[in-house]
């Protein structure tokens, strides 16, 4: 570090004149050598590092985000020194009492933006070796993971579905596995869809409800086709729906006028039919209705068959105008036939009805009873028989009327009724 004596210098090397004795001592001092780096050798070499004098205290920093562009940056995890265990700072005062190394631990990092208008979006991954959630740094390399709630309702019959996600990725789950080797950016997107539900109806724009009901195939805005759809309510996307299919019993009963659906918002929707309905009614002589009448329905081949309600009424319903309808009850039977646009119910009438014909049976019964009665209370008593006349009595007691024996205190004759004498 210098000389001292005769001469005094701070340089390494000095000139003596030697024109008498000198007297000169190196001093010298220890250093000890600062070894800096960064774990990631892309980064560079960090200032600082070198000899330095022992007992000095030496202050070294480092940044902590170095910046490779908007998507791509370096960010220090902390440093070790002499490797021991990693201490989460950017900054160190260093004691030059030993050789140090230091290093300094840096994580390449990438970004990753999602983005999704609606649900609950969570964005797990790994960032300087730790797990942390919903940021949009995350360690090359690891492994991030997107979960987004799929479905969001609302109370007016509203809600908004996951459908796919763009930009770097692309899919159809909303929930993503990625391992990160480049930066991503992607948007979930969403449709909107309503609760409906679907109404059939007759040519003349009256609700039916047939036990089989039509069957409608639709095909989406996006050309994809609808099936199975749960008529008494269903979430259907938002948009226009071209009509595909409506038949009933495999028959076409799609009018030509039926071709699309707008689905705009929640509600019911009718759906035209050419399904007609015809309802029966059958009642008996006495205008009492009868259940469990069969009515048996034809149509050009097409038949059907139903059975009267408590009411004596059931509907049927036919593909064709032109229908005929037979109606057989207790070996009765009445056969109508009618055109479903014009005349759409149908009155029949039976003779008779099991509540009828028990009717009348209990009113002959009753009718039975009261003659019977009646009868009774107009017959002549009965009086006690007596041991009959002598020969002579007999002879003396005849009836004027018939000759019948009679006792001598008959008032009546046993044989012909006719009174004989006056009582008593």
């Amino acid at each position: 570090m210098g000389w001292n004596g005769d001469v005094t210098s701070d340089e390494r090397s000095i000139s003596i004149m030697m024109d008498s004795p000198h007297s000169i001592t190196a001093n010298w001092k220890t250093q000890y050598h600062l070894s800096t780096a960064f774990n990631i050798e892309e980064i560079g070499v960090p200032e600082g590092g070198g000899w330095r004098d022992a007992g000095e205290i030496v202050y070294l920093a480092t940044p902590l985000v170095i910046e490779i562009d908007e998507n791509s940056r370096y960010k220090c995890a902390g440093y070790t020194i002499d490797d021991e265990t990693l201490r989460p700072k950017t900054e160190i005062e260093i004691l030059m009492d030993k050789p140090h190394k230091l290093s300094w631990i840096y994580y390449h990092q990438l970004r990753v933006k999602v983005h999704s208008t609606y649900g609950a979006l969570e964005v797990s991954g790994n960032s300087l070796g730790e797990p942390v959630k919903n940021e949009e740094w995350f360690d090359k390399n690891s492994i991030v993971i997107v979960k987004l709630q799929p479905v969001v309702k609302y109370e007016n019959s509203t809600r908004r579905t996951f459908s796919r996600w763009t930009g770097t990725i692309s899919g159809i789950t909303p929930d993503l596995k990625i391992t990160l080797t480049k930066p991503h950016e992607i948007i979930a997107l969403w449709k909107t869809q309503y609760h409906v539900a679907f109404e059939f109806i007759s040519p003349k724009g009256d609700p039916i409800y047939p036990e089989t009901p039509p069957r409608l195939v639709l095909t989406s805005p996006e050309g994809e086709e609808v099936a199975d759809i749960d008529y008494y309510g269903s979430w259907i996307d938002k948009g226009r729906y071209h009509v595909k299919e409506l038949t009933w019993k495999e028959m076409d009963v799609k009018p030509s006028d039926f071709s699309f659906i707008d689905i705009e918002g929640p509600g019911v929707f009718n759906v035209p039919t050419l399904i007609y309905s015809v309802t029966v009614r059958v009642n008996d002589i006495f205008n009492i209705p009868i259940s469990g009448a069969m009515t048996k329905l034809s149509a050009n081949g097409y038949e059907t068959v139903k059975y009267t309600g408590p009411e004596g009424i059931t509907s049927l319903y036919t593909p064709i105008k032109s229908y005929t309808v037979q109606i057989s009850y207790l070996g009765q039977s009445v056969k109508m036939s009618g055109d479903a646009s014009v005349t759409p119910f149908i009155r029949a009438h039976m003779y008779f009805s099991l509540i009828s014909l028990s009717s009348i049976l209990v009113v002959i019964a009753a009718a039975l009873i009261i003659s019977i009665v009646i009868l009774r209370k107009r017959s002549p008593p009965k009086l006690a028989r007596r041991p009959l006349i002598t020969a002579h009595e007999r002879g003396l007691n005849k009836c004027p009327f018939c000759g019948f024996d009679i006792y001598p205190d008959d008032v009546f004759c046993p044989s012909c009724g006719r009174r004989i004498r006056e009582e008593k």
